[in-house]
């Protein structure tokens, strides 16, 4: 469904991340991420903290992290092989900052719930765990609006694998998808408090924004940071980002 056609510039989720995350990183910090695929974040943030694990299932990804690492001279950036939903080899309580920025768009729920255990077991008390995601509803009516994609959406199928199960409809054991509340209630579950809930990119905007003169866009980014940065719209984001803490102990649900 969705898949097609979000690499826009104007519309990529990856900067309003940074945003989202980069006021938790500071310059004693150890950070780990889950699905880092060749070290997009782990380049931007290595100058902020005091040490950078990447963790990612393809051993290519991790070579060409551990390349880049090294070109840049960035001795406190490594790249390890491993599986998020189960970190063999990765203490717990080791990192002040788990970022799970990758994973959970494909993971179903059983899987993702192994995920958010191990990053309550390896994350430090009271310390910060993001997680990003797909927002069914904001994925969804994106397509049902979107130029290329509205004379085919919605339908019955779309309906039913996006809706009812969470799924993709065209790569259903790919991409995966929640919703805001549900998100929270998952990271509750497993010891982490929310400090925010927010979107990052709106597909429903897409086509309009591709449309755009530089200088009709620059007039619309107010309205899109706002959109960013105020929970009520998060459930309308195609990419959203749940910024939690680590309950100390005490406060944990039992």
């Amino acid at each position: 469904m969705l898949r097609k056609a979000v690499n826009h510039i104007r519309f990529t989720a990856f900067f309003r991340y940074k945003k989202h995350i980069s006021h938790y990183i500071g310059p004693l910090s150890s950070v780990i991420e889950l699905g880092c695929g060749t070290g997009y974040y782990a380049m931007y943030f290595s100058a902020q903290c005091k040490t950078y694990v990447g963790v990612d299932l393809t051993p290519e990804n991790i070579e060409l992290l551990n390349q880049k690492a090294a070109a840049r001279g960035l001795n406190n950036v490594t790249g390890v092989v491993g599986d998020a939903t189960k970190l063999n080899g990765i203490p717990s309580a080791s990192f002040d900052v788990v970022l799970c920025l990758g994973p959970l768009y494909h993971l179903p729920p059983n899987e993702r719930e192994l995920v958010f255990a191990e990053c309550h077991r390896i994350c430090k008390s009271s310390g910060i765990a993001v997680f990003a995601y797909i927002s069914k509803v904001g994925a969804y009516a994106g397509a049902c609006i979107h130029d290329d994609l509205r004379a085919n959406y919605p339908n019955a199928d779309a309906n039913r694998q996006v809706l009812q199960k969470g799924t993709d409809d065209l790569q259903p054991g790919l991409f995966f998808y929640t919703m805001p509340e549900e998100i929270e209630l998952v990271a509750a579950a497993h010891g982490f408090a929310k400090i925010k809930n927010l979107g990052t990119d709106f597909f429903i905007t897409k086509s309009v924004v591709d449309a755009m003169s530089d200088e009709k866009f620059a007039l619309l980014r107010p309205l899109l940071d706002q959109m960013a940065f105020h929970e009520s719209c998060t459930g309308m984001s195609n990419h959203a980002v749940l910024v939690c803490q680590k309950s100390p102990p005490s406060q944990q649900q039992v």
